[in-house]
């Protein structure tokens, strides 16, 4: 019994690394993209934001309940993309969209991936102990 334990906590300890280092590998990639042609950048910027937004609903339901460090990065995650969603369609319906507007929610966009770089992190650190 103690072994099927040992084998499913080992299975999620390489699902969760597994899951970090594909995360950071893609936000790299956006930013030498962003370096080398921002348009690309831009492009795969918005791939990023799906495979985070798939993994964040993820996590959500595979993380252990006591991991309360991954459960606060995870709230504030997910704070972070509602904020970030609200200020897109203030924006938006109040047509006031300018090109500095349109970089600084790009940046904001950014921010918030690397901050996930970190939620993807901790919730990996603290899982394996």
């Amino acid at each position: 019994m103690k072994l099927s334990i040992f084998s499913e906590n080992l299975k999620t300890n390489f699902i969760l690394k597994s899951t970090h280092y594909t995360n950071i590998l893609f936000y790299l990639t956006v930013i030498g993209l962003y370096i080398y042609e921002p348009l690309l950048g831009a492009l795969r910027q918005m791939g990023l934001g799906i495979f985070q937004f798939v993994i964040g609903v993820k996590l959500i339901d595979d993380i252990q309940k006591n991991n309360s460090v991954g459960h606060k990065a995870l709230k504030a995650y997910w704070f972070l993309v509602l904020t970030w969603f609200i200020l897109f369609l203030t924006f938006l319906f109040t047509k006031i969209l300018k090109g500095y507007d349109i970089a600084t929610l790009y940046v904001i966009l950014m921010l918030i991936g690397f901050y996930f770089t970190v939620v993807t992190y901790l919730i990996y650190k603290n899982q394996k102990s």
